[in-house]
């Protein structure tokens, strides 16, 4: 706010991109560059996280106009292995296409189309589905410990 006060807190994670969606509903939260390429999705309006992936060596990314897709590429120069375009649901399913094992790719982006011509759509039950069944990370393990230090 105004106030400098904190409304919200989106957890601890290393991010360095925040990258909204043309509706302002859904808000990637990006660690692209020197960091690992995780990234959370985020419905705004119920300030609920609807998905998490990996999208290693991304060097371009970007929403769709009508905010249903997001689309990370790995172009040349920068990066000439798995030079490719990804493009995943809101929620970080997918990815739905892939294109690698072609002609170097340069760059990568959305055409601009007027926001106004696509319905702002909340979180399809089918995605709420998926993340209902989406596996749950298993808790980490305490550091490793040698026979002798425990006991054995």
């Amino acid at each position: 706010n105004l106030e400098a006060e904190q409304i919200y807190a989106f957890g601890n994670a290393h991010r360095n991109v925040i990258c909204w969606a043309p509706h302002g509903r859904f808000l990637a939260l990006c660690g692209f560059g020197n960091l690992a390429g995780d990234v959370d999705f985020w419905d705004r309006n119920k300030k609920k996280k609807i998905g998490s992936v990996n999208m290693p060596c991304a060097v371009e990314y970007g929403w769709s106009p009508d905010s249903r897709l997001f689309v990370t590429a790995t172009t040349a120069p920068r990066m000439n292995v798995d030079n490719g375009i990804h493009v995943y649901r809101y929620d970080g399913s997918g990815p739905l296409s892939t294109t690698k094992d072609r002609d170097p790719l340069f760059d990568c982006f959305w055409l601009p189309g007027v926001t106004d011509d696509y319905p702002d759509r909340g979180v399809s039950p089918a995605s709420k589905a998926r993340m209902r069944a989406a596996p749950k990370p298993e808790p980490a393990k305490g550091a490793y410990r040698p026979p002798g230090a425990r006991g054995l």
